[in-house]
């Protein structure tokens, strides 16, 4: 008799955004992952928003990188205003394999 093959629930991939910021920056991710969280069903992922008190964009690359083995995926977000360092933050992202996105308002 053979055996009915199983079916194997896919895990969701993790996503996780670091930024800067306690207020903009926190209420638009937390309402994008409201929004995901309410239609769950459609998506194969979940995000999860990291505020930390880095406000440069190096020392949220370098944030990023220590919470990689948390997640499957990982996004350093930064305003890029005022910032002049940025030919060094994409080098350092780029050595860590970690995503960006930035911002200019």
């Amino acid at each position: 008799m053979a055996r009915r093959p199983r079916k194997t629930r896919k895990l969701k991939q993790s996503i996780y955004i670091v930024a800067e910021g306690t207020n903009t920056e926190r209420i638009y991710f937390e309402a994008i992952i409201e929004q995901i969280e309410e239609n769950a069903e459609k998506y194969s992922f979940q995000v999860k928003f990291v505020q930390t008190d880095k406000t440069d964009a190096i020392g949220l690359i370098n944030r990023a990188n220590e919470l990689k083995p948390e997640c499957d995926e990982i996004w350093a977000v930064f305003d890029k205003n005022g910032y002049t360092l940025h030919q060094q933050a994409f080098e350092k992202a780029d050595q860590y394999n970690t995503n960006i996105a930035f911002y200019c308002v």
